[in-house]
């Protein structure tokens, strides 16, 4: 039985943990006593009993009756399985909400009948497009407060469901429901005897992204272990269903293989395993792998070491270019140059901002310069390999989705197209010095066989994409990036180039 998970988001007091408690009471997922056990912690506090502490856990949540991190509790209804993610509602910890959401295979957005959409509602619901979550079910809470009435919960449809249509994202349902007096959350009510759905029946609607999307197989790797005579590859099936036998492909190389084997500690033997679960598995052939890899079928990621991205920034300091962060995709992890930032936009109100730089609580499309080859993908062929995050020292500062590799390909020809014709791969040496040494460099290099070009930076990545090593002046010296393998890092001496030629031609 694959697990769905479902992420609960909505503005401060707006009702959502006191929701996802009654959720959890009247399908019978809470723990044995565990009802008992907080009416004695709020007789103990002085406090009412209220369904919102269920998943409350922390004494400083219960005190303010906010949510701070998010909490994760499993729901059991027939035959399916869920993990309802309540992700805090407050602007200030809007980055746990991200944390939360991502990992959600859809998402429940609650409103409040009595206040309406506010700056945070829609705050949530451009951040699920961003995510890519394409499974949406709107909650109109708090019925009660408004007597029910339809004509105030069909006003609100429209005006939400025509925002979320700007800015992408599809609502598969409007639910209205009461969370503090347990109106149709899981049975139809008296009280709201127009509306079309429950809660639950709502929920069911959503299911796993693997089963909803059918999308083609992707392993990230995590790890290799030694066990035995055998090299354990340890990986997570980010999505799709991998069999012993199959013929994958190792990324960035693109080298093929086929799975000799399917591991799981302390389990029965398997042949197959899905979406979602956490495996080690060996190869009928002996290849380099390491963490960060991708290993799939069919289809092949991106390798590129440009990508345009849309992010959404968390980090105190603005986003500008010449910025230096971590990109990361999946287990993989490298170091970034910020090259363009464009369409920086409000979140709240969509207006686009007239600046270049990317401030908290904005969107913006970024293109970023890799320091070596990443595996990704356009999030629309994969949420695996679409996602990134971007980290600032020790601190996630933001995230989004990757629109597309930002590498161009001159009249359509690919990295080994060039090196076919070549001889060699295209990439950008960083040298340490001025123009004339360049020039000497590349003389040296010439007489090798190798085609370069002196360049300023801003043109390196156009020419090393046309099979030709770019030349760059600069202070920070030393660093070789090969397009379509990776990068090395070099120390300028007479024999340098006998080393670049050897990197060059793999």
């Amino acid at each position: 039985m694959n697990t769905t998970k479902v992420v609960m988001v909505g503005h401060v007091d707006h009702g959502k943990s006191t929701l996802v408690g009654q959720l959890l009471h009247l399908t019978g997922s809470l723990p044995e006593g565990k009802v008992e056990s907080i009416e004695e912690s709020c007789r103990s506090r002085g406090v009412p009993f209220e369904w919102a502490f269920v998943m409350d856990a922390f004494s400083s949540e219960r005190d303010q009756n906010v949510t701070i991190d998010t909490a994760q509790h499993w729901m059991h209804h027939e035959d399916r399985q869920f993990v309802i993610i309540d992700a805090p509602g407050h602007r200030e910890f809007i980055k746990n909400m991200v944390t939360g959401a991502a990992q959600a295979d859809g998402a429940i957005v609650l409103l409040a009948a009595n206040e309406g959409v506010a700056e945070q509602s829609k705050r949530h619901g451009y951040l699920l497009g961003m995510l890519g979550i394409k499974q949406v079910v709107v909650a109109v809470n708090k019925m009660d407060l408004v007597g029910y009435s339809q004509s105030h919960f069909d006003a609100l449809e429209n005006e939400y469901r025509a925002f979320l249509k700007d800015v992408g994202v599809d609502v598969s349902e409007f639910v209205a429901v009461s969370a503090k007096e347990g109106e149709n959350i899981t049975s139809t009510s008296d009280a709201l005897p127009w509306s079309k759905q429950t809660l639950l029946g709502a929920l069911k609607t959503i299911k796993p992204v693997s089963e909803a999307f059918g999308q083609a197989l992707q392993l990230s790797v995590q790890d290799i272990y030694r066990f035995d005579d055998r090299r354990l590859i340890a990986c997570k099936v980010e999505q799709g269903k991998l069999t012993v036998g199959d013929e994958v492909a190792i990324y960035p190389g693109g080298e093929k293989t086929k799975v000799a084997s399917i591991e799981v500690w302390s389990a029965p033997e398997k042949t197959t395993a899905v979406a979602g679960e956490s495996i080690a598995i060996t190869l009928t052939n002996s290849l380099f792998t390491e963490r960060g890899n991708v290993i799939t079928a069919a289809r092949a990621p991106l390798v590129s070491q440009s990508i345009a991205t849309r992010i959404f920034w968390l980090g105190s300091n603005d986003l500008k270019t010449g910025r230096r962060v971590k990109v990361k995709v999946g287990t993989q992890a490298v170091w970034a140059q910020v090259t363009e930032v464009e369409n920086v936009t409000d979140v709240a109100n969509l207006e686009k901002q007239d600046r270049a730089s990317l401030g908290k609580h904005e969107v913006a499309d970024i293109r970023f310069e890799l320091e070596q080859p990443l595996v990704c993908d356009s999030h629309r062929q994969s949420l695996a390999l679409g996602r990134v995050v971007i980290v600032d020292g020790y601190d996630v500062c933001g995230g989004g989705l990757i629109l597309s590799s930002g590498e161009p390909k001159a009249a359509g020809i690919s990295v080994t197209d060039w090196y076919q014709l070549n001889g060699h791969f295209g990439g950008v040496l960083e040298v340490p010095e001025n123009r004339r040494v360049c020039g000497q460099l590349q003389k040296e290099l010439f007489a090798l066989g190798i085609r370069s070009s002196v360049c300023d930076r801003s043109s390196a990545s156009e020419v090393a994409n046309s099979g030709v090593l770019a030349l760059v002046p600069s202070q920070a010296g030393g660093r070789l990036m090969i397009y379509g393998k990776k990068s090395f890092h070099l120390t300028l001496k007479e024999r340098i180039p006998t080393e670049i030629a050897t990197h060059l031609r793999g």
